[in-house]
């Protein structure tokens, strides 16, 4: 002990006090002054005390659940497509289709070829703060051919078909063997260049059918049109694109790449969701049908698709196309689920005063555990949603993906300021998991002492599944801070919590 004006001070080490090498603390009588870094030597560090208490803190203290404070979180909700002309909604996703001719030019690529065409768009999306959802596109009704010119300008070259459907276009010939291969070098320079990328939400497998669909059906009225895509080039396709990504998140337009069922680190985008989703109130199921559990005999599979699932039968989009065994509903618990809210009810799905038909777009969320939706309509140069429809709007992208909430922690004190021990409880609230690796930080106010806990994205899977971590000597004095963190995020986003203001700290009462 020893006086100033100010008052008594201690100074306390726990053992021999050593300027040169030793740890001390300083307190002014109860109060801690000056806290520092704790790791480092001849720092002022908390005091060392053998009484310890424990404090409960509740959604009282935290944060009640609360949607909008995490509306703009990365990787979910509602994406312009292309940059957005106005922000009514908050967003972090752009969706952009690219015609493969735009990137391969010769049958090998370079770098180049992706600063050309890719890197602008990309870098643009980052700026304003959004990842990219990426979809190559071989033919676009009405909007002319993606195909790379050096495949169809040869006396040899790849043929290819007329058709007049949806405002007309030319496919290729999809069996074509100069068309596979070089399909097969753009994937794979396309997952070395990309994969792992934090730039990249998702990326959409597109390339074959109309629009990158994957279906060339109702072509000139013409049901033959509907077997233009082999299904060996579905396999191949699949495989080249399975094989070329590990990290960045894949998807399928439908539940079906073939014959090869082995393939199966794929999500899916259904690009006519809450139209023909789940099949029924609008125009006939397309992709959830798809992914319920059929059986071999067809006079029974006949009779369960006229009784409990309102389709046309007649419609090889449905059902027929292929079926894929129950557990394949389960693909959200590792791959994402995405598309596009089916371009027509854009503008009048979230209006309370329109009776246009389409399916319960809330239903259709919960039964396919949907990430994201690209809304056109909802970021157009129109002006997006106004009024009580905005607020729909809102709400309905905010149900989108995951939503995490910190509901307890549980704090064991050493002394009466110390925080020796944290137990954090984090509940899902969203519907579907985060698909990129995701941290559980603890960081101290008073030092610069921080914990991370990884693989929280695996632990909080179904919607209201609990995650308890439980952080050991964190030593921090009166505060410690929550936070959420993923190496996929850009520079200037943030993952917030669903609560409160979406930030979480823990203080100790003085």
């Amino acid at each position: 002990m020893f006086n100033n004006a100010s008052g008594d001070y201690s100074i306390v080490t726990g053992g021999n006090f050593n300027t040169a090498g030793g740890k001390y603390s300083v307190y002014v009588g109860d109060a801690f002054i000056e806290p520092g870094d704790c790791t480092g030597d001849n720092t002022i560090c908390p005091m060392n005390s053998n009484t310890s208490q424990t404090l409960n803190f509740t959604e009282n203290d935290l944060g009640h659940f609360n949607t909008s404070v995490a509306s703009s979180n990365p990787l979910r909700g509602f994406a312009s497509w292309g940059g957005p002309s106005v922000e009514s909604l908050p967003s972090s996703l752009e969706y952009y289709p690219v015609n493969l001719s735009d990137v391969m030019v010769s049958d090998t690529i370079s770098e180049d070829d992706w600063d050309r065409n890719i890197e602008p768009l990309i870098e643009a999306a980052v700026a304003r703060g959004h990842h990219v959802i990426l979809r190559f596109v071989l033919d676009t009704p009405s909007k002319g051919s993606g195909v790379p010119s050096f495949l169809t300008t040869k006396e040899d070259g790849v043929t290819m078909t007329t058709y007049t459907a949806y405002g007309g276009g030319k496919p290729p010939d999809y069996n074509n063997v100069k068309l596979l291969n070089a399909l097969q070098e753009f994937i794979t320079k396309f997952g070395e260049k990309y994969d792992g990328d934090k730039r990249i939400g998702f990326i959409q497998v597109g390339l074959l059918g109309f629009w990158g669909e994957w279906h060339t059906y109702h072509a000139n009225g013409d049901d033959s049109s509907n077997n233009w895509i082999p299904e060996t080039t579905k396999d191949s396709v699949a495989s080249w694109f399975d094989a070329a990504f590990s990290k960045t998140q894949i998807q399928l337009r439908v539940p079906s790449w073939g014959t090869d069922q082995s393939i199966s680190n794929f999500g899916f985008y259904d690009d006519s969701f809450a139209n023909m989703t789940l099949g029924g109130t609008a125009a006939g199921g397309f992709f959830w049908p798809k992914m319920i559990e059929c059986v071999n005999d067809d006079f029974v599979l006949l009779l369960l698709c006229f009784f409990f699932i309102p389709i046309h039968l007649n419609d090889d989009r449905v059902l027929f196309y292929f079926c894929l065994s129950a557990n394949d509903t389960e693909f959200w618990k590792n791959e994402a689920m995405g598309g596009e809210l089916f371009p027509n009810h854009q503008s009048k799905i979230f209006d309370p005063n329109s009776t246009a038909p389409h399916e319960d777009f809330l239903l259709c969320v919960n039964t396919t555990h949907t990430t994201y939706l690209v809304d056109a309509v909802a970021f157009a140069s129109t002006g997006g949603y106004t009024g009580e429809t905005l607020a729909i709007a809102k709400a309905a992208s905010n149900r989108l993906g995951y939503l995490f909430q910190v509901t307890k922690v549980v704090a064991v004190l050493k002394g009466s300021k110390l925080i020796e021990k944290l137990t954090v409880y984090v509940t899902q609230r969203g519907v579907a998991p985060f698909y990129y690796p995701l941290s559980l930080v603890v960081a101290c106010s008073s030092c610069s002492n921080t914990f991370n806990h990884q693989g929280l994205e695996k632990e909080l899977i179904n919607e209201g599944d609990v995650a308890v971590v439980q952080f050991d000597n964190v030593n921090c004095m009166y505060q410690a801070s929550i936070k959420l963190f993923s190496n996929h995020t850009l520079e200037n986003q943030e993952i917030r919590f669903a609560q409160g203001d979406g930030t979480v700290a823990v203080w100790i009462p003085q």
